[in-house]
């Protein structure tokens, strides 16, 4: 709420021809657990009551609850999402109760209204780390739910740029679907069908999957047929006995999506031109656009030419010199200070080149280096309080952002030592190995070329380095010291956060300052220790020029982010457009002159959730002994399927063949004896005796 004093909600009263809003603080375990929290809550609503913040008259009241939920089941813990059902169960049950409190605000857990308390149509849900960026952000927000009425959802996909590497990887689901900071019209059939099946899918396999995702896999099996496959396998933790998980609710879904998913040809899942999502991504303000609430943005500032830096630069005299120094002329990078480390005797750089440097205020000097290359950085004479490290086989890139905290901390990005992309590597094992020579707990890998040292700090680590007494050196591994090894020096001396910003690659990305443009001669690689750093994953990402990246047919280029990225036809970035079913029943609309209150939720919550009956399209019959028969199902497996007594005497077993109908891919051949079939069931359970994937045989 402080940032709401800088950024005003709200240019007029309530009392305009925009809806209402209320506040509802939605806590997730039970109060007994958290008293302080609800002391805290009544606090905040006491003093919005009397007038106290100045952005009360933007709202009409503020309402506290809870999902009341214990320890075992308020869960977050992402580091578990491969091994435990419940490693996302807060924030999936806290959503589908909260949507609930706003549907039935005295008695949700009965989803029933009592008295002249009635629901909302409307609720935004807008956690901690949603901020807005300028002032009257709810009016625009308003405004923008008046102008897409009637949807179903109204949010952000991700926004960010730290899927550019892999993005081509990405199943469709997740790379359209909008992350739960969203607006959900909870008067909408759609969306009351989805909340249904979140509460359905609890106890089943899909609880691992969080809500947003979820309802993201809904969409694109529901509208394109595409079934996700990003549930876990192998001993996983917390299953529940006998229930039963689908492979797919394929025939569901679409169902959902011909009726209630479009308004017209407008899709009821509407992107939001007010919220962005950028989630765990580290930011500039250069790079914001018209959006007005921003979700998950670790913002930080451009570090500038009145901060100094310097560069140390190593050089092997392999010609790649001069085309480094020309990577240089430009005034989009921080580096005035370029020391070059250099074998003795290497060619001379014209004098032309360095004046082109000079007149961007640059100073170029020469090292000859003394000891192995390997020690540059430890050995580079530097004059600035800060400097960063690379090589001659990288480039400089012509738009450089080193970022900074408010309180002129730089970045540092690791990963865990313990992940893949640390130990599918040697030379990541090694560093770390040697890193706990200064701190025995050391677990974070930093890269050397993505660091920005303190010249001061680097003096002492590199004295104390070159007194340790180390094993001799595998030579295909870097030989000397590492920014690892700086970070775990400085972690021992407690000022490892005191100077720097530190924070997680594998969660918030990183921001390339060199693209590699070069490789070193093979035979080399190993004798001369020389550190590659890392290179960037796509030849799209160290394109920089627009045009030729869009020349290229597997790119694409990011003018909000000044970056080219993998992207190619085969990944689609939007909702496709599907011809609805004819007869479309519109959503239903949020009155523009009355307040979020008038308009009840259902009255019979349970018929507005889905059955746990998947459904196939077609299945084949035959017969394997002793003669052979055909039988074609002519309506979903679900709602009607038998087998004539005709049938059941000549077949004794049957072999099942299940297709996509979306597809006609076969999805499953199941062995069926004859007694499975018979004349009063119209739905069953094909599946192996012994246990399938959902414990115990799937639905089919």
């Amino acid at each position: 709420f402080d940032s709401w004093a800088s950024f005003f909600p709200c240019a007029s009263s309530p009392n305009d021809n925009l809806i209402d809003v209320d506040i509802l603080l939605f806590f997730s375990a039970s109060w007994e657990l958290w008293p302080q929290a609800k002391l805290t809550s009544e606090d905040i609503v006491r003093k919005f009551e009397e007038g106290y913040y100045p952005w009360s008259r933007c709202f009409g009241k503020i309402t506290i609850d809870t999902a009341h939920m214990l320890p075992e089941q308020d869960l977050y813990d992402p580091p578990k999402q491969q091994v435990n059902r419940l490693w996302v169960n807060g924030p999936n049950r806290q959503f589908e109760k909260g949507l609930r409190a706003s549907q039935f605000p005295n008695n949700h857990n009965d989803h029933q209204n009592i008295g002249d308390d009635q629901g909302y149509q409307l609720a935004y849900l807008m956690e901690p780390d949603s901020v807005p960026l300028e002032r009257f952000w709810l009016d625009g927000l308003r405004k923008e739910i008046e102008d897409k009425r009637p949807f179903a959802v109204l949010g952000s996909k991700y926004r960010g740029d730290n899927w550019y590497d892999f993005i081509k990887d990405l199943e469709i689901p997740l790379l359209n679907h909008f992350n739960g900071n969203a607006v959900y019209n909870i008067s909408n059939v759609l969306m009351n069908l989805m909340l249904g099946q979140l509460e359905v899918e609890a106890e089943q396999m899909y609880n691992f999957i969080p809500f947003d995702l979820r309802m993201a896999q809904m969409w694109a099996e529901g509208t394109m047929g595409v079934v996700s496959s990003m549930l876990p396998s192998g001993d996983l933790d917390h299953l529940v006995d006998g229930v039963i998980t689908p492979r797919n609710n394929t025939a569901k879904f679409q169902s959902w999506w011909n009726k209630h998913g479009y308004n017209g040809d407008v899709a009821v899942m509407q992107e939001s031109l007010v919220i962005k999502n950028y989630a765990a991504t580290n930011m500039l303000p250069k790079f914001l656009g018209p959006e007005t609430i921003i979700h998950g943005a670790a913002m930080f500032k451009r570090w500038d030419a009145d901060k100094p830096i310097a560069l140390v630069v190593s050089d092997w005299n392999e010609g790649h010199l001069l085309e480094f120094i020309d990577s240089l002329n430009h005034d989009q990078h921080p580096f005035q200070e370029v020391v070059v480390m250099r074998p003795a005797h290497s060619e001379r750089i014209p004098h032309s080149q360095l004046m082109n440097v000079a007149s961007f205020g640059i100073t170029v000097r020469f090292i000859d280096r003394e000891l192995g290359d390997y020690m540059d950085w430890c050995e580079a004479p530097i004059e600035s309080e800060w400097f960063m490290y690379v090589n001659t086989y990288f480039k400089v890139r012509k738009y450089v952002d080193i970022l900074l905290t408010e309180e002129d901390k730089p970045l540092m990005s690791y990963i865990y030592a313990d992940l893949p992309f640390c130990q599918n590597y040697e030379s990541c094992k090694f560093a770390i190995e040697r890193a706990r020579s200064f701190d025995p707990d050391a677990d974070k890998h930093v890269q050397d070329f993505e660091t920005v040292f303190n010249t001061d700090e680097r003096d002492k680590f590199c004295a104390i380095w070159k007194g340790l007494e180390l094993p001799p050196p595998d030579p295909c591994v870097p030989q000397g010291p590492t920014a690892t090894a700086f970070l775990a020096y400085l972690s021992s001396q407690k000022k490892a956060k005191k100077m720097y910003k530190i924070k997680d690659k594998a969660q918030y990305g990183w921001r390339s300052v060199f693209n590699r443009v070069h490789e070193p001669l093979e035979i080399d690689k190993c004798s001369e220790g020389r550190r590659l750093g890392e290179a960037n994953t796509t030849v799209c990402r160290d394109i920089e020029d627009p045009i030729e990246c869009e020349d290229e047919p597997e790119c694409e280029y990011d003018y909000q982010f000044l970056t080219c990225f993998e992207s190619g036809d085969d990944v689609p970035t939007s909702t496709p457009t599907i011809s609805p079913a004819p007869t479309i029943t519109p959503s239903p609309s949020i009155s523009s002159t009355t307040t979020l209150l008038p308009t009840p939720g259902p009255t019979h919550a349970d018929a507005m959730y889905p059955t746990l009956s998947p459904t196939i399209e077609e299945a084949s019959l035959q017969c394997i002994e002793p003669s052979q028969a055909n039988y074609t199902c002519g309506e979903p497996l679900s709602v009607s399927f038998s087998v004539g007594g005709q049938v059941e005497e000549i077949c004794e077993t049957f072999s099942v063949d299940i297709y996509a109908s979306s597809t006609d891919a076969l999805l499953d051949t199941v062995l069926v004896p004859s007694s499975f079939f018979n004349h009063t069931t119209s739905r069953r359970r094909l599946g192996s005796s012994s246990s399938g994937s959902g414990g115990g045989g799937d639905w089919i």
